[in-house]
């Protein structure tokens, strides 16, 4: 009887270890079992976080393409149409006015550089003389006579004219011309206009006066010099090498400039009265 209770408490004892040697073993399992599961999921974070890394890595590399490309197209556009259409209205405006003022500026100084350049056909020191604009006043008064032949030589006394040509004929253009010609009334008028339709070429040829807003007035009387050393021609007058043909040069070259002037005024005018009515392009 004692035997029995000896072996059943052995049994259950037995019972017991294999009980928690069984618990033990599943604790085991299931802990390297979660270990092993871990260890899975961390690799698969890895390799997500790799290709993650590799997606941010292309999208970056297209970007810097795109905006490389956005960046030319910028460039084209502005190259092609003159202005940043990235850039504000009043900043495109205002850009636009100074592109255009100062390219006014740079015709005036061009027109200039080529009416210095026939400073022959108006040079002289009578441009200075205190009296020129009294003796073009008193020979403008003759012009309802049509034909210089009719000029009496009261009348062209009258006008100042030779004592101003014999003044004139001890320099500039005026002596030249007089030196491949023989002195008369008529010849001694035509040269007298020379400087009649040149005065203001002469200030400007010889750095006395700016060009001004009046760009039409130089260009006629570029036309009206022209004309002058034409009908010298005409009428047989030698002009050595103060030929008319010269002169036309200067009127191919001087018109696209002070055309190109007056459309930059008007452009330069409609953009202020914009600015003026509408506040953003203040």
């Amino acid at each position: 009887m004692e035997e029995t209770k000896v072996f059943n408490m052995i049994t259950k004892i037995l019972i017991a270890v294999f009980i928690i040697s069984i618990l033990a073993f599943a604790f085991s399992y299931f802990n390297i079992s979660n270990v092993k599961d871990i260890e899975k999921e961390n690799i698969e974070l890895k390799e997500k976080l790799t290709e993650l890394a590799k997606k941010e890595s292309d999208i970056e590399e297209k970007y810097t393409a795109e905006n490389i490309k956005f960046e030319e197209v910028e460039l084209n556009f502005a190259s092609k149409y003159g202005y940043d259409y990235t850039e504000k209205e009043s900043d495109i405006v205002k850009s636009e006015l100074d592109t255009l003022k100062n390219r006014n500026v740079e015709i005036k100084s061009q027109l200039q550089d080529e009416i210095k350049k026939y400073s022959d056909y108006y040079s002289g020191d009578y441009y200075k003389s205190e009296n020129v604009e009294e003796v073009i006043a008193k020979f403008t008064s003759l012009s309802s006579i049509s034909d210089v032949d009719y000029l009496t030589t009261d009348l062209y006394e009258y006008s100042d004219i030779e004592s101003f040509i014999s003044e004139a004929k001890n320099s500039g253009t005026i002596k030249y011309l007089s030196s491949q010609n023989k002195s008369d009334i008529k010849s001694d008028i035509l040269f007298f206009t020379t400087v009649m339709y040149s005065k203001n070429l002469f200030e400007i040829g010889n750095g006395l006066s700016d060009i001004g807003e009046n760009l039409n007035k130089i260009y006629a009387q570029i036309v009206s010099i022209t004309d002058v050393y034409k009908n010298m021609e005409t009428f047989g007058i030698k002009t050595g090498k103060l030929s008319y043909s010269n002169l036309e040069n200067l009127k191919k070259n001087s018109l696209p400039l002070i055309r190109e002037y007056f459309e930059n005024k008007g452009v330069i005018e409609s953009l202020e009265s914009l600015g003026e009515d509408n506040e953003k392009f203040k």
